[in-house]
């Protein structure tokens, strides 16, 4: 291969100087066409003289057609000599006087050539099956403004602050993408994969996301979706919160299981709309012919009935759900931190490895509720009803259960760490390996199964372990001091440095 074949610029000056050679060309031609359209129109003006009404005229009717013929011939070699003057040398690809059509097809190759050459407007460009799968893109400038990405690969690429208003992007694989602030108005993304793609503030108006893949995304982030089609897209399990549906069609959308608090659907199309099991509360704006009865959503507010409902997994933090009504609701591995239980009925509902911290849960009815490896640190539960309630491996650092009742709960293995229990119940519990570094001052432990257990350095005054099972359990340097041994199982029992100061021993007696 030759120099000049390897430089770029000189191939493009040799391709203008042959289009330019072509013009010339086509300028002699027209000045002979010229010529002879005057020459031939002064021969017709004569024949119409002389033979006017005269069987000859049809003969200066054909003559009449050829000349119309000519003249548009004339009209193409004028629009070749303009064609030649729009064209950009420093791009050659670009060209504002041609139409989308007219845009060049650029190969993945051409593509990255052109980028890293300072080139970032590919609008209207055709780049169809593009790949940039995972590629490093610093695409804030980049200008995809109407160009064609149908099928494109656009896997984990940052695509923020980018320009697709009115792109195709049909079909196109966006999973994971970044589009914080990228402009989408007017966008054709039909049947594209967006999953877990990052949305913020980005720009979705009038966009085309029919049947596309939104699976799990969350578009809480100030995204605006007014006006957008989405019939018939894949929105379950998502976070909606405060998106703006205004105008946009969900017609058989799937919105099940999707999170729709401060969400607005004014005068949106939810025909056939799947809502079943949506957490919706009361500033979430539904269009009037919405029919939330027969929906199967669940309304997420005060003295609300849940009955039964399942809401595992969902990211419902610091809600109000004061003397609501979950009994038996499925709640495992739920987001519930912050949130307000104050007297709800949480009797027999599967709250394992929910996430409860700072939670209130003042006077909660949480019997029989399986808590197991729930995470209620710093959760208030003061005069909580736990009463055979699974506790085991659930942390319960920093949480305040003063007067709670937890008899007969499953604690076993549980880590207490600065807990106040001052006052709590805990007759017939299941402490086995638990560890106590808190306040039980007070507290009723009376039958409870406290093998194991770890009350070193815990405040133990006034304890009732009248008939406890102590055996092996660690009490060196606990504060013993009043509390009611009765009939406990001291067996192998750790009490060094113990304060056992007027605390009534296992036979009766009382320690000095």
């Amino acid at each position: 291969m030759s120099n000049k074949e390897l430089d770029p610029l000189q191939q493009i000056q040799s391709n203008y100087q042959q289009l330019n050679s072509q013009i010339d060309q086509l300028q002699q031609q027209q000045n002979v066409l010229a010529k002879y359209l005057s020459g031939l129109k002064q021969r017709l003006d004569s024949l119409s003289e002389q033979f006017d009404n005269r069987p000859e005229v049809q003969q200066l009717v054909r003559l009449q057609n050829a000349l119309a013929k000519l003249q548009e011939l004339n009209v193409f070699i004028t629009n070749a000599q303009n064609l030649s003057s729009g064209i950009n040398i420093d791009n050659p690809g670009r060209d504002s006087s041609i139409n989308q059509a007219s845009e060049p097809n650029v190969t993945p190759e051409e593509f990255w050539r052109r980028y890293n050459n300072g080139q970032y407007d590919f609008t209207g460009y055709r780049l169809a099956k593009l790949n940039l799968s995972s590629q490093s893109l610093n695409a804030k400038n980049v200008n995809f403004s109407q160009a064609n990405l149908v099928q494109a690969n656009l896997r984990k690429v940052n695509f923020a602050l980018v320009n697709f208003s009115s792109a195709n992007l049909q079909n196109a694989n966006l999973y994971k993408a970044i589009l914080e602030q990228t402009n989408l108005s007017g966008a054709n993304l039909e049947k594209a994969d967006l999953r877990q793609a990052i949305f913020s503030k980005t720009n979705l108006e009038q966009a085309n996301l029919r049947e596309a893949n939104l699976r799990k995304i969350d578009l809480s982030f100030q995204v605006n979706l007014e006006e957008a089609n989405l019939s018939g897209a894949d929105l379950s399990n998502g976070n909606l919160c405060k998106v703006n549906f205004l105008n946009a069609d969900l017609s058989n959308a799937n919105l099940s299981r999707t999170i729709l608090f401060a969400t607005h659907f004014e005068n949106a199309n939810l025909q056939g709309a799947n809502l079943h099991q949506a957490a919706y509360d009361l500033s979430t704006v539904f269009p009037d012919d919405c029919n939330l009865t027969e929906s199967g959503a669940y309304l997420i507010a005060p003295n609300t009935t849940l009955l039964r409902a399942n809401l595992a997994g969902y990211n419902i933090a610091e809600v109000n759900l004061i003397q609501a009504n979950l009994q038996e609701a499925n709640l495992y591995a739920t987001n519930l931190s912050g949130a307000n239980l104050s007297e709800a009925n949480l009797n027999g509902a599967n709250l394992r490895k929910a996430n409860l911290n700072g939670a209130i849960l003042l006077q909660a009815n949480l019997s029989s509720a399986n808590l197991s490896e729930a995470n209620l640190t710093h959760a208030n539960l003061i005069a909580a009803n736990l009463t055979e309630a699974n506790l085991s491996r659930a942390s319960l650092d920093g949480a305040n259960l003063i007067a709670a009742n937890l008899s007969h709960a499953n604690l076993k293995n549980t880590h207490i760490d600065k807990i106040n229990f001052s006052g709590a119940i805990l007759e017939g519990a299941n402490l086995i390996g638990a560890v106590f570094q808190g306040n039980l001052s007070g507290a009723d432990l009376s039958k409870a199964n406290l093998c194991g257990a770890s009350f070193s350095n815990a405040n133990l005054n006034a304890v009732n372990f009248t008939s406890a099972d102590l055996r092996g359990a660690d009490l060196s340097n606990a504060n013993l001091e009043k509390a009611n041994l009765t009939q406990a199982n001291l067996s192998g029992v750790n009490l060094a440095g113990a304060n056992l100061s007027l605390a009534i021993m296992p036979d009766g007696s009382v320690h000095d």
